[in-house]
């Protein structure tokens, strides 16, 4: 007598909205049943982790496996061109990606941040999924990425900037967003992208009008606010000297974190010379002007438009600032490595154990480490080493809110703008390097006491 086995029980698994197809269970194992982009049709695959001989048999591993499938399937590199007449989403995101990573260059040929801002947009278009109902009345899900370029309407897009405002995307994200995604369509309509597709759907993609505040779900991304001076000049007992210069000098010239670090002794002109009418005397005043160390080139955020930037240093940040010129004119002023010296020093001052006893410094150190100290800090390590002593003055009692380098640039604006008014915005406009002056309102602050004293004399 043969015994007949049962066959095995597939139970599908949750697939999330931003995967096509079917994520099941064979067994106690996950496959994924899906049509991949440049696949004919639908197929069953073992979800196999990177390494794996076989398929998870955990379900967020599953999900995070095909995440990964997906991803590389739609960006796969060294993927042979498609032919002309293929105007598939997935092959007009593919070709405006690599048009971007040859487009956005520095002077180096180094690859800037932008096309990773449009990626991001270009992921939520061929990652989304719509559901529709088919004439029998059954739920049908239509991955974008399988869309062809000519069906893809403002209705469509519509769909999607509602979805990134359930996913809790803010207003200004999902505008920048949308345009993205509208910048790809006109590449593909011109003759840049080839003729690919024709100009009238990127022309019927504009006529979705951008989300407006107060008028539409989309939460509001939070407004930067300038530091008071007092709260500034808080922290900077619980850091690094080097950190702590590094916080007055761009609190007192409104430069932007990346300008600070970037900072040399060869890019600051010393013979500039100010008469101060008020005071009747000639003000030594220094100029930056950021420059790139290979190419001397300028090298500042808005270079690429062809717009100059000059960075003025008065006496009080100059005072700070000189012990740091005192070094070879093409290094940079502010060392990583300078700081944790210091730390380290101040560590050992503090210790308490005998030095018969214990570690000796530098005797639990590794020869090689991962992570290698730069001869400069960048924005990021500049971030991370001010909210580390911002952190190191709450636990020691002080009263201080977060803020971030780049709010010091913001109450520079608001202290210009403050003490001279529609002069002193002026003033703020030409310290911050904006070329329009509805930029530097961003920046600075209105005075609110002002508003009230006028109200009390003439209310």
């Amino acid at each position: 007598m043969t015994v007949q086995k049962k066959p095995r029980r597939r139970i599908s698994l949750k697939t999330p909205a931003s995967l096509p197809g079917t994520i099941y269970r064979n067994g106690q194992r996950y496959w994924w049943k899906v049509q991949l982009p440049g696949e004919p049709q639908a197929k069953p695959r073992p979800l196999k982790p990177d390494g794996a001989r076989f398929a998870t048999s955990d379900p967020d591993v599953a999900i995070a496996t095909a995440s990964i499938l997906w991803e590389q399937a739609v960006y796969a590199e060294n993927r042979q061109k498609s032919p002309p007449q293929d105007t598939r989403l997935v092959t007009l995101v593919q070709a405006y990606h690599a048009y971007n990573l040859t487009y956005f260059c520095d002077a180096h040929g180094r690859v800037t941040k932008e096309p990773k801002k449009i990626k991001y947009a270009l992921d939520f278009l061929i990652n989304f999924v719509e559901e529709t109902l088919n004439a029998q009345g059954h739920c049908q899900r239509v991955p974008y990425a399988t869309l062809l370029a000519e069906d893809f309407d403002v209705g469509k897009l519509y769909l999607l900037q509602q979805a990134m405002i359930a996913k809790g995307l803010t207003r200004n994200l999902i505008n920048k967003r949308i345009t993205m995604i509208r910048r790809m369509f006109k590449w593909a309509a011109g003759p840049q992208g080839g003729q690919r597709i024709p100009a009238g759907i990127y022309h019927s993609l504009l006529t979705l009008d951008g989300l407006r505040k107060g008028r539409c779900q989309a939460k509001e991304s939070r407004q930067i606010k300038a530091v008071p001076k007092d709260v500034v000049y808080r922290v900077l007992p619980y850091t690094t000297p080097t950190v702590a210069a590094m916080i007055q000098v761009q609190y007192l010239t409104g430069m932007r974190p990346g300008e600070l670090c970037d900072l040399r002794p060869c890019d600051i002109d010393r013979s500039r010379v100010v008469a101060d009418k008020n005071r009747g005397q000639e003000i030594p005043v220094w100029i930056y002007t950021p420059t790139d160390p290979q190419t001397g080139e300028a090298a500042h955020k808005t270079a690429y438009r062809g717009q100059e930037r000059e960075i003025p240093i008065g006496p009080a940040a100059q005072e700070i600032l000189g012990p740091f010129l005192l070094r070879p004119a093409e290094t940079y002023c502010f060392s990583p490595i300078e700081s944790e010296k210091h730390r380290r020093a101040l560590l050992h001052a503090q210790r308490k154990t005998p030095l018969s006893c214990g570690n000796r410094p530098g005797t639990n150190r590794r020869k090689n480490p991962v992570r290698q100290l730069k001869e400069k800090y960048d924005r990021h390590s500049y971030y991370h080493a001010v909210r580390h002593a911002i952190q190191a003055a709450q636990k020691a009692g002080v009263e201080v809110p977060y803020f971030h380098p780049n709010q010091l640039r913001h109450s520079k604006a608001t202290d210009l703008r403050l003490e001279k008014g529609l002069q002193g915005l002026e003033e703020a406009s030409a310290t911050l390097g904006h070329r329009d002056i509805r930029t530097t309102q961003i920046y600075a602050e209105r005075n609110r006491e002002l508003a009230l004293q006028a109200a009390a004399r003439s209310g």
